[in-house]
């Protein structure tokens, strides 16, 4: 019987009912040659990617490069903070000019390895105007056949909840008012959507504008907010800047790719990727530059400056 149970956990592991343990090694001595083992990562984290605003004019098709470097890092999913195209000023040939740059957009989404979140920006569904007074109609519209029936939505990874916002629904019937706002419908749903999830171990809020921030509407879902971990991610200012409200963090994101001047850190304008990694502690933002992200083929030696040291020389693949 005592040889059974020493057989036992061998038996098990081979048939894979036991895993191997995460960190092994052959080290015996007291003193290890590395500091501790307390490793940080945890089954529950995860990491993801927000791509900024691409468009008011997109600069060096900076959009699709960002994407891809955003792969470079393998994230779970990538999030984004609205402003994906253009948009429409004029309602003559608005549906087909939409569906033109709905397109290009779906063919550069298609090169995501992760999956991709559409957040609503002011140009991707428009606000109603005088030079196009249907203007939300139409682009919703267009919005809801290219992406199905809801502008806002919530969803749970790993049991963090994130909502997603439409800031251009709630004021078409005052087409010459700012529209940055919601509808008592979206307010409600929100709450809804809150009250429903109250075990979740953090929140994370997408809305487009930062405007928002200060609107009545949105300080009614802030109000159900109150209590619980949560932060919130936004854009459209094209500048980049962390406040603090109600005691959370609150986030402006600056470019990647869309209309700057570029003038620099100390003015919250530049072109990155936002990466976030998620644990129980919260979300921990850092912002990489796009210029800072390089492939591993970035120096090879088909493309080197300088001579490689003899002991290393590699052969030229001359295809």
């Amino acid at each position: 019987m005592k040889r059974i149970c020493l057989l036992l956990p061998i038996l098990l592991l081979i048939s894979g009912c036991v895993s191997a343990p995460v960190f092994q090694h052959d080290v015996t001595s007291q003193k290890k040659p590395w500091t501790h083992d307390r490793f940080i990562d945890k089954d529950e984290d995860f990491n993801f990617i927000i791509l900024a605003d691409r468009t008011g004019r997109e600069r060096d098709n900076l959009f699709s490069q960002a994407l891809k470097k955003a792969n470079m890092f393998r994230p779970a999913f990538i999030m984004t903070v609205g402003d994906l195209i253009e948009g429409v000023a004029h309602a003559e040939g608005a549906e087909e000019s939409l569906n033109v740059q709905w397109d290009e957009l779906a063919k550069i989404t298609s090169t995501s390895a992760s999956p991709f979140f559409h957040v609503v920006g002011n140009h991707d569904i428009t606000r109603s105007r005088e030079t196009i007074p249907e203007g939300n109609a139409i682009t919703t519209k267009v919005w809801k056949e290219r992406h199905g029936e809801h502008t806002y939505y919530y969803f749970i990874y790993k049991n963090v909840l994130f909502l997603c916002l439409n800031s251009q629904k709630g004021r078409d019937e005052r087409p010459r008012a700012q529209q940055c706002s919601f509808t008592e419908e979206q307010v409600k749903w929100a709450q809804d959507v809150l009250v429903k999830h109250p075990e979740v171990r953090w929140t994370l809020v997408f809305v487009h504008t930062p405007y928002t921030w200060r609107r009545a509407e949105f300080a009614q879902i802030e109000k159900t907010l109150a209590g619980r971990k949560y932060t919130v991610f936004s854009g459209d200012w094209h500048f980049y800047c962390k406040v603090q409200r109600h005691g959370r963090n609150y986030y402006a994101l600056a470019t990647s790719g869309g209309g700057s001047k570029m003038r620099g850190i100390e003015y919250g304008e530049f072109d990155h990727i936002t990466y976030v990694h998620m644990s129980d502690d919260g979300p921990a933002v850092t912002n990489i530059l796009l210029d800072g992200i390089l492939p591993d083929d970035v120096v090879t030696p088909r493309n080197i400056k300088q001579k490689l040291k003899a002991n290393v020389e590699l052969p030229v693949n001359k295809k």
